[in-house]
């Protein structure tokens, strides 16, 4: 709070500007400017009633017999902060409907942000749950072709070793036949 005349750029009662994110209202009254800082969405009653009440608390402050613009600056904000503090929560409980609308959305987010989360959370331990599927289910794909591969020689050896046996049983064959039709001795022919 001032207690002095503002500048003379402000020749009507209320001015206001945005800035930051923030809606800037000033109001001159009586000698007095009072500055208000609210959201950009704050309803404009709010704002107004406030500047009111504080404009009026300022007025009821001033020491008796003293006019607002011939006190020094900053005068009076020890004796107008807890007033002031009940105006600024009066102006926000008067746009009421706004702020709890704000808090019930902002509470919505909050319950979206920690919903999404436990979903992340719970949907990484399914993927962690794949990956490890998932190796395991390579280490049993290499198992299963070492496997194949072994068995795949073993049958080559076993058709390998019937084939050798099967040859060497048809020459035995072959010669038990020769040896009958030709004597012990395998002299067929002419020869003495």
């Amino acid at each position: 709070m001032r207690g002095r005349q503002p500048p003379p750029f402000f020749s009507s009662s209320r001015a206001a500007f945005t800035q930051g994110g923030l809606a800037f209202t000033v109001s001159v009254q009586a000698g007095l400017a009072v500055l208000a800082a609210a959201p950009p969405g704050a309803p404009r009653s709010a704002v107004a009633a406030f500047l009111d009440a504080a404009s009026a608390a300022a007025a009821d402050a001033a020491p008796a017999g003293a006019s607002l613009a011939s006190l020094p600056p900053y005068a009076l904000d020890a004796a107008l902060s807890p007033i002031l503090g009940a105006a600024a929560a009066a102006a926000a409980s008067a746009g009421g409907g706004a702020a709890a609308r704000a808090a019930r959305e902002l509470e919505a987010a909050r319950a979206a942000a920690v919903d999404n989360i436990d979903r992340a959370l719970a949907r990484g331990d399914r993927v962690a749950g794949l990956v490890a599927a998932t190796d395991n289910l390579s280490d049993a794909a290499a198992l299963f072709g070492r496997r194949a591969t072994a068995l795949r020689r073993s049958e080559r050896w076993r058709a390998a070793r019937l084939k050798v046996g099967v040859g060497a049983a048809v020459v035995g064959a072959l010669f038990a036949a020769a040896a009958s039709v030709c004597g012990a001795r395998l002299r067929c022919g002419g020869g003495v």
